[in-house]
């Protein structure tokens, strides 16, 4: 079962006052098994402090803080290394925005698992924002690998206000 909106065929379920699809109301999907899980289950990592970021550098984003939305329970903070880390097997859609400190030298990159690779010029000396999203299959206890760098000509601090990662799990596998 379908419903027509907006010219396109979305599975019957129900959404939130944006359209999002929050959990399907049928056992199969296009003849995928349902094993959707609440979309509407997502957490969003942070950072405490600023991050420097030395020039040139691949430089892994240690995340330090973890806000879970209804009851999430698929993913943490992996001790000792700050990445983030999901508890069960399945596919999941991860958004990551950083927030680079002005500066007027260089570019800067975001690697998403290396899959999603986004590079921006500095914007002179306001911040520079640049962001990246990914659907990855990850088996239980991976880690997601985030990783920013930066040609400004020395150390530039990825800033604590403004750099978070979203993690929603699209269906368990």
């Amino acid at each position: 079962m379908v419903d027509r909106r907006d010219d396109y065929i979305r599975p019957r379920g129900y959404y939130d006052n944006k359209g999002n699809l929050l959990n399907v109301g049928f056992d199969v999907i296009n003849g995928i098994p349902a094993q959707f899980a609440d979309l509407a289950k997502y957490a969003i990592f942070s950072k405490t402090s600023n991050q420097s970021i030395p020039d040139t550098a691949n430089t892994e984003v240690v995340w330090e803080a973890k806000t879970s939305y209804n009851s999430e329970d698929f993913c943490g903070i992996e001790s000792g290394t700050g990445k983030i880390k999901v508890l069960q097997k399945g596919i999941y859609d991860i958004c990551v925005r950083f927030r680079y400190n002005g500066n007027v030298t260089g570019v800067r990159y975001l690697n998403l698992n290396s899959i999603s690779v986004l590079s921006i010029p500095s914007v002179g000396t306001v911040s520079t924002y640049i962001s990246a999203s990914a659907f990855l299959e990850l088996a239980a206890n991976e880690t997601v690998s985030i990783i920013a760098t930066q040609t400004s000509g020395g150390d530039l601090d990825l800033l604590s206000s403004g750099t978070i990662a979203r993690i929603r799990r699209v269906t368990k596998l």
